[in-house]
């Protein structure tokens, strides 16, 4: 299963309104299972897909903990790619 994301900045925002948190503590999103598929929604809402949550979460249910994890490492790195100076933003 892949699931197409992309995290901008309005992509972050949402997040961090969706799941009530900041960006200090952005990097805590990820150990919650709970906000997998909240961080899928979002990043394949952004990268202009048209999956429901309810669908991701059936993807979820139907796959295995690599599919989660694959969703956690590519939240990880583009929101990181987002924010570092020394690689390409996906702002540009």
């Amino acid at each position: 299963m892949n699931i197409e994301m992309k995290f901008s900045f309005k992509a972050i925002k949402e997040l961090l309104n969706e799941t009530n948190t900041t960006l200090e503590t952005i990097g805590e999103l990820s150990k919650d299972l709970n906000n997998i598929s909240t961080i899928a929604y979002i990043g394949n809402k952004y990268a202009g897909g048209k999956l429901t949550k309810e669908e991701i979460e059936d993807m979820l249910e139907k796959g295995n903990f690599e599919t989660a994890l694959a969703i956690v490492n590519e939240f990880g790195q583009q929101v990181s790619a987002y924010f570092s100076p020394n690689e390409k933003s996906q702002a540009q």
